[in-house]
């Protein structure tokens, strides 16, 4: 990319001493050397880059397309024209999107920048997985979709690549009560199996409930591990479910609790035992070790198709877009085929761009700040817990905690959300499984509870003054806290 002689033989006309022109070149050089280094080697940097070398290395990459080019003529239908130079602003300049009408990796004529950066976010994407855990994947791609649309795209990718499967029509679905999952296997055309999910002390002061649905000893292993307080979907009866025209399994690994994960080596298993498709929704669980070891003991022992991750819930990107994984490289292919037109860049720059900013040591450092603010929120609820009589219940989720409301009446729980919103803290999720169920990922949950989240991003002064909040907001819906005492708190 620098060519040291040709710039020095360019300066030299200049009146400028030899050795400060060289001098110059040094700092030029350091500017430059980890974009070559990322061009060359093709994997996330170990440190992260500055925001003028990001917005420089966009900027070469954006002027490859030829909608860039000042001199091009364009008479097509699909021209990248614009009507502000404010949308260059907003598009890092790849206006021309990616991938070609019919297949999301396409090298696309027109879009060369958008196609590097297309196929440099892929790398960056197969890299980091590796990086945190996921050793057996084979490829990786950025999804300009939700996690949801995702989800959707990779079915019709594996019925592409395993043509029985397309013939089948319906879906296992252990019961995880998020709209997203359900509109995805709607949207690719397959009915939905669900199957219910049963609370964690219920299975453990029930032997015999453990004896009808697992091998028994390790289920109780594994609902110990993750907390008593969870809810949890026997593998036992996931493999009742399983009938002549199941396509596949579409399991889960992160969710809100109560929610505890599924048994991913054991529903694994399952599916390389009747050869039929296992999808892992995998949405915020980058960032749990626990987990992508969990997924990774599944690629080895049992069939995992394909393992879909958010890209704002772990990479810290605006919302928008999804990485999918897989240990087959064929799927990873069917699935970029089956996307139907030419795609945003949006989201395929943005991962690229929190990645280049981070690097793989900053990501690190975020990991394990979000470990640490997992603790801290887990300390702090309990205090508050331990003044208002309620209790932190043991649910064992990497991302979250989750507290009862047993001592506030119907009204006051559903008020209370709005008094926290009210209060500028967002985020929180409030249930009461009397009123309605769906949101508890079971149907008799004993509590109604609130969550609360530590992900990756935030700080630990968030977590502090949420909680306090939560404590003001608490005592606001019982009327107990004057206008005095709540100024006094924020």
């Amino acid at each position: 990319m620098l060519d040291r002689k040709k710039i020095l033989d360019m300066l030299e006309k200049f009146p400028i001493p030899q050795n400060m022109l060289q001098r110059g070149m040094v700092g030029l050089q350091s500017f430059i050397k980890p974009i070559e280094i990322v061009l060359t080697q093709r994997k996330i940097p170990d440190f992260g880059w500055s925001d003028s070398q990001i917005r420089f290395f966009l900027d070469f990459l954006a002027n490859l397309d030829s909608s860039n080019d000042p001199d091009v003529i364009r008479i097509g239908e699909r021209e990248a024209r614009i009507s502000t130079p404010l949308l260059y602003e907003l598009t890092a300049g790849f206006m021309h999107g990616v991938g070609r009408s019919g297949n999301l990796k396409g090298a696309q004529p027109k879009a060369v920048g958008g196609s590097l950066l297309n196929s440099l976010s892929d790398t960056f994407a197969l890299y980091i997985l590796k990086k945190c855990g996921l050793k057996s994947i084979k490829g990786a791609i950025v999804v300009p979709m939700s996690t949801g649309m995702t989800i959707m795209l990779v079915i019709r990718g594996i019925m592409r690549q395993f043509t029985d499967l397309k013939k089948k029509t319906d879906i296992i679905f252990p019961r995880m009560d998020h709209t997203s999952p359900l509109k995805a296997i709607e949207l690719a055309g397959l009915e939905c199996t669900t199957i219910e999910s049963i609370y964690g002390e219920e299975l453990l002061h029930h032997s015999q409930i453990l004896k009808q649905n697992t091998s028994g000893t390790d289920f109780m292993d594994f609902i110990n591990t993750h907390g008593v307080d969870g809810v949890y979907v026997p593998i036992q009866d996931i493999k009742d479910a399983i009938t002549d025209s199941t396509f596949g399994i579409l399991s889960t690994t992160s969710f809100f609790p109560p929610r505890a994960p599924d048994q991913i080596t054991e529903i694994a298993k399952l599916a390389k035992e009747y050869n039929i498709a296992h999808i892992v929704n995998n949405g915020y669980g980058v960032q749990s070790p626990t987990f992508m070891n969990m997924i990774q003991t599944a690629m080895m022992e049992g069939r995992v198709d394909a393992i879909i991750q958010s890209t704002d819930k772990n990479f810290l990107t605006p919302i928008g877009g999804a990485i999918m994984a897989s240990p087959n490289p064929d799927i990873i292919k069917k699935t970029a085929e089956s996307y139907a037109g030419r795609a945003n860049a949006a989201p395929i720059v943005h991962f690229v761009v929190s990645m280049l900013s981070m690097g793989i040591k900053g990501y690190s450092a975020e990991l394990v700040k979000q470990k640490e603010n997992r603790s801290l929120l887990e300390i702090e609820l309990k205090k508050l817990a331990e003044n208002i009589k309620e209790q932190v219940l043991n649910v064992k989720n990497p991302v979250a905690c989750i507290m009862t409301l047993k001592h506030l009446t119907e009204h006051q729980i559903s008020s209370l959300g709005g008094y926290l919103y009210n209060l500028r803290v967002t985020g929180p999720r409030v249930v009461n499984p009397k009123v309605g169920h769906f949101g508890a990922s079971i149907q008799n949950y004993p509590y109604p509870y609130i969550v609360m989240n530590a992900a990756i991003g935030a700080r630990k002064k968030d977590i502090q003054v949420a909680v306090a909040k939560l404590g003001i907001a608490y005592d606001q819906v019982q009327n107990k806290i004057t206008q005095e005492m709540k100024n006094k708190y924020i």
